[in-house]
């Protein structure tokens, strides 16, 4: 049995994906994304260029500055302090609202017709979470902590966060139960100690060729033991073990089939890569300077003191090295790279994956928030005294501008076909994309 590690490794339904750098908060499961998106970093530029000055505006909603707010699907939810409305995209008309615990904070994640509501308290620990059928507003049931979605299941992973402020959302305790859509419990998984389960997507191609359907769960306990087990029975499909190792929300990374699993140094971090079929470990390198590890565009990106160094998950060879980048991941269906800052502001650009060369230089754009098929842009137009919005055409070799909001607005998101962003005087204003 190995030494004994610190698991703090998982991911947050409600955490905001941002690219950061060093020694900032890493990214929430991408899984999470396709339910909730949420808002990324802000790059201060200006810029200007043609509008669309009418019929893009869907309406507007009051919101107070603490109220949460999300899009799901077809649906604009707002929480409250103690309660939660949701409203009809892209018209706005209310469809329901319904009381929740008093809570400092909310996530909200739409598995189908459910709507998964969890309240918070100020450090992330989830104290309860009640399930919805989203159309109606009808109340399923509830649970006295987090539950988990797992993509390509009607099963829920039920959980106890553990309560300490660094592990708020990450680590689990006491035991994991499956249950369905109706809250019935199908099994249960006893915890000695902590744990962390975490759901895998849809579709990984493992080196040897194997398509891994989803509806499955890596469930990493702090003893070093690991497994893959399939939802709907906890059933164990495979079962290893991991060196000791610096877990955290974003180590380990799901890339491509492989596990890959950092070990951080004092001068150098070693990375190492795991078949995700058998948990064996393929490959292993040292690597100096380490500052992030992303995926961009089915590689793996290594960002360091000197540059970017892109690995092929499968052998952990080199596919490209640039010293003209400090950080590249994946926003939705692109890849973008982040420049070595020269001054207060860092080179954006659209990026090929496959050989790390830019196809569009964003330099002047602030990046809202990130979407499956695009990505959504804005950037204050001084001239105009507004902000101009934009997505990124289907060649990715151009930006096609939208329309312009208040030069005030912010907090935005973006899905069901709109932007929603924060705006001065308490309004929650809403644009349709289309």
């Amino acid at each position: 049995m190995p030494a004994a590690v610190t698991i703090d490794l998982g991911f947050p339904i409600d955490e905001p994906d941002g690219p950061g750098g060093a020694g900032e908060s890493p990214r929430p499961s991408r899984g999470m994304l396709a339910l909730l998106l949420a808002v990324l970093v802000l790059l201060t530029v200006a810029g200007s260029g043609p509008v669309r000055s009418t019929g893009w505006r869907a309406g507007q909603l009051t919101i107070a500055a603490g109220d949460d707010f999300a899009l799901a699907e077809d649906l604009l939810v707002v929480a409250e302090t103690s309660s939660v409305t949701a409203y009809r995209l892209p018209d706005l008309d209310p469809v329901w609202t319904l009381p929740v615990a008093h809570a400092e904070g909310h996530s909200l994640a739409r598995i189908g017709d459910l709507l998964v509501i969890g309240t918070l308290n100020g450090i992330g620990r989830a104290l309860e979470s009640t399930v919805v059928h989203a159309p109606t507003g009808r109340i399923r049931w509830r649970y006295d902590g987090r539950l988990i979605p797992v993509p390509g299941s009607d099963v829920l992973l039920a959980v106890t966060d553990v309560a300490s402020v660094s592990a708020a959302g990450q680590r689990v305790t006491g035991r994991i139960d499956g249950l369905d859509g109706f809250g019935m419990r199908r099994w249960s998984i006893p915890l000695p100690s902590t744990a962390v389960a975490m759901p895998l997507r849809d579709g990984p191609i493992l080196p040897d060729g194997r398509f891994l359907r989803a509806g499955r769960f890596l469930l990493v306990r702090d003893d070093g033991t690991v497994e893959v087990r399939e939802a709907s029975g906890a059933g164990v499909l495979v079962a290893g073990e991991f060196p000791p190792a610096a877990y955290a929300p974003d180590n380990p990374l799901l890339v491509g089939g492989m596990i890959v699993l950092r070990h951080p140094g004092d001068n150098t971090s070693r990375i190492s890569g795991y078949d995700l079929g058998t948990l064996e470990r393929l490959w292993s390198r040292t690597v100096g300077g380490l500052q992030s590890v992303d995926e961009c565009g089915g590689l793996i990106c290594l960002g360091t003191t000197i540059g970017v160094r892109a690995l092929r998950p499968g052998d952990g060879t080199n596919a490209w090295v640039s010293q003209s980048w400090r950080r590249a991941l994946t926003w939705g269906d692109v890849t973008v790279a982040y420049g070595r800052p020269t001054g207060v502001d860092a080179q954006l650009a659209l990026v090929e994956p496959m050989t790390g060369g830019s196809l569009l230089d964003l330099s002047e754009w602030q990046q809202v928030t990130s979407v499956t098929d695009a990505v959504v842009l804005a950037h204050p137009d001084p001239a105009r005294g507004d902000t101009l919005v934009a997505t990124v055409a289907s060649d990715r070799r151009s930006v096609r501008v939208l329309g312009a909001i208040p030069a005030a607005s912010g907090g935005c998101r973006a899905g069901g076909g709109v932007l929603a962003c924060r705006q001065g005087g308490g309004i929650l204003g809403v644009w349709a994309l289309d």
